[in-house]
């Protein structure tokens, strides 16, 4: 690809990756910044609830290195983001119908774990594609500026989820929770399909460089981190 082709191509791409960002942020404020709200309505004790919001995200954090093997076996970070975003999406409707129609809590323990193994193993191949994407020059202010925009519509989505529940509060909280598990079903579906649309470097380049970066790639995954984190 011609270099003149590949500036425009990745300049789109990361306009569509802020797009894909928004979309991802209504589903992270209307799914998972009420779960802790859906398991007190299950009318799980303070301790099942302890369990609930802590053990997945720390079984998930273990098993997120093996996203880097399903990467090398899949040779496409796209493909294995969609997989890994398609199964997550999956498991949202799952969630609700064990949480709402069984009372099995080691089974909701499990699809919980199973939906954030999923998530985080996402954060690493998505931070090392971004990484040779956004040149060194602009990544701050880059970053900084999507932040921005991810937040703004993680509040929205939060706040319009919250007026849902509180809609349906003293009638049928269910209802408020289904539809708010929907919009964040069908928001995912928006993220996974402007991530279609980024462009993603061959596997072979991608070798070569992280070959040729060595230590230096290691510490701009970590900066990235950093910024992702502000």
């Amino acid at each position: 690809m011609p270099s003149s082709r590949r500036t425009t191509t990745i300049r789109s791409s990361l306009k569509t990756s802020t797009i894909e960002g928004s979309w991802w942020a209504v589903m992270y404020g209307s799914v998972e910044t009420y779960f802790g709200a859906f398991f007190e309505f299950l009318k799980y004790s303070s301790y099942e609830i302890s369990i609930l919001t802590t053990l997945p995200i720390f079984i998930g954090s273990i098993f997120q290195n093996y996203a880097n093997t399903f990467f090398h076996l899949l040779r496409s970070r796209k493909i294995l983001l969609v997989i890994l975003k398609i199964f997550q999406n999956m498991l949202i409707p799952v969630i609700f119908y064990f949480g709402v129609k069984t009372d099995n809590f080691y089974m909701f323990l499990t699809f919980l774990c199973f939906y954030f193994i999923i998530a985080i193993s996402q954060i690493s191949p998505w931070t090392s594609w971004m990484g040779y994407l956004v040149p060194s020059r602009v990544r701050g202010r880059y970053f900084g500026n999507r932040s921005q925009v991810v937040r703004i519509f993680m509040l929205i989505s939060s706040l319009l989820a919250g007026t849902i529940l509180n809609a349906y509060n003293d009638s049928n909280p269910m209802i408020g929770f289904g539809i708010i598990f929907t919009i964040g079903f069908i928001a995912n579906f928006g993220s996974i399909s402007y991530l279609f649309k980024q462009f993603e470097p061959p596997y072979e380049e991608v070798q070569e460089v992280a070959a040729k970066s060595g230590p230096k790639f290691s510490i701009l995954f970590k900066e990235m981190v950093k910024l992702l984190a502000t």
